[in-house]
């Protein structure tokens, strides 16, 4: 690309799909082909990818449960499984996922002093359908054609089913890995082709998992504690602040950044159900992580100690997969100080964006067929949304 983009030509590139990756892509000092890093490498990597894909098709490339840095909502459309001890071909380990990748860029940096996986996060489709923005999880048409083109297809059962209900095998592959796909926000000033390139290459963007969840995240050493309940929010966020793509330098003393996150939900999807921080640093050489819940539906606090709500209580009924229990929120907004904060350490922050439960398009695939879910993949997803994130660095 750089040989061809001269003069006033710009470009950037997104990697896709990192979670196939085999754990080349956040590789300790090697390139993917296993040639060490250069610094020349590492200088067009951080000029030319500000962005990362963090959902699609074949699953989240965000964390998975119990690989690398996780959490509880890490188990969410995790189609390649986890890396046996020693092995990393054809399977999915920390260095095939955004959240580590994000941490890594930290060290990196303090070592080398450029961070290559300064990365806003994107999501997308994926779809081989021509039908891109299609990511309705309660009408999934499949996404390869005749492939998966009926129920029975794409959950592993013949068309006409034999009388004892038996499921079509293709070795270890199944069309059920497959999810709807995810969808790329941005926020841009103007609807025009170059707004939405600068806000693309200025990370001001998120994803979703197909859901349309709008979301966006400020950070600043100079907002109040009730930025997000002022009705010039918008205008003091950017006036004193970054929005998420940003950077933050080492405030005055001690004293914590601020963060005001603001969410709202698709009309046509699930209320929302928490908006979540999660902070990446390094500690003694160690990649870490922790995730904060900010706001929560339904009136429900964090507890001072974990920094985590309870459960919101929101249930469906699995013979209909209607919403049975829990109510959710419809719009949820916050200004968050980090309670963690180390003024001497680099951090890395991202908000991530809950939904509460629905059915997955297997599990209503197989109500229209009168089968048992597939116990491999889960009967219920919670939709979500990530921004990009925000960066500290000491002054």
């Amino acid at each position: 690309m750089e040989e061809n983009c001269t003069g006033k030509c710009r470009v950037l590139a997104i990697p896709h799909n990192i979670n196939y990756s085999w754990g080349r892509f956040f590789w300790d000092g090697k390139n993917s082909d296993g040639t060490p890093w250069t610094k020349e490498i590492l200088e067009r990597r951080a000029r030319v990818e500000p962005l990362i894909e963090i959902f699609q098709i074949k699953g989240s490339s965000e964390c998975m449960a119990g690989v690398g840095l996780s959490d509880e909502e890490c188990g969410f459309e995790n189609a390649v499984p986890a890396c046996p001890p020693g092995e990393e071909d054809s399977c999915a380990s920390g260095n095939a996922f955004v959240r580590d990748g994000l941490v890594k860029g930290l060290k990196v940096e303090d070592d080398m002093g450029i961070n290559p996986f300064k990365y806003g996060i994107v999501a997308a489709t994926d779809t081989h359908n021509g039908n891109p923005g299609d990511t309705r999880e309660h009408a999934y048409v499949g996404h390869l054609g005749q492939q998966d083109s009926t129920p029975g297809k794409r959950i592993g059962y013949a068309d006409s089913l034999s009388p004892d209900g038996k499921r079509a095998k293709r070795g270890n592959f199944s069309l059920a890995m497959y999810n709807p796909g995810g969808l790329a926000g941005v926020w841009a000033p103007k609807n025009t082709r170059s707004a939405i390139w600068d806000a693309l290459h200025n990370r001001e963007t998120f994803g979703t998992s197909g859901t349309r969840i709008k979301v966006r995240m400020f950070g600043s050493f100079a907002y109040p504690a009730d930025l997000h309940l002022r009705k010039d929010m918008l205008a003091t966020a950017y006036a004193k602040g970054v929005p998420m793509g940003g950077d933050l330098r080492g405030g005055s003393g001690r004293k914590p950044p601020r963060f005001v996150v603001q969410a709202m939900r698709d009309p046509q999807s699930a209320p929302l159900q928490k908006i979540q921080i999660v902070k990446g640093w390094v500690e003694n050489g160690e990649l870490k992580s922790r995730t904060f819940d900010v706001v929560c539906s339904d009136g429900i606090k964090p507890d001072r100690k974990t920094g985590m709500c309870r459960d919101n209580s929101a249930k469906v009924d699995m013979t209909t997969c209607k919403p049975v229990a829990g109510t959710g929120a419809a719009q949820l907004a916050a200004t968050w100080a980090d309670p963690t904060f180390d003024a001497a350490k680099r951090a890395v922050y991202y908000v991530r964006v809950l939904e509460n439960p629905t059915c997955r398009w297997s599990t209503r695939d197989a109500l229209k067929l009168g089968v048992p879910n597939d116990p491999n993949w889960s009967a219920l997803v919670k939709e979500r949304a990530w921004t990009s994130p925000i960066w500290y660095s000491p002054n």
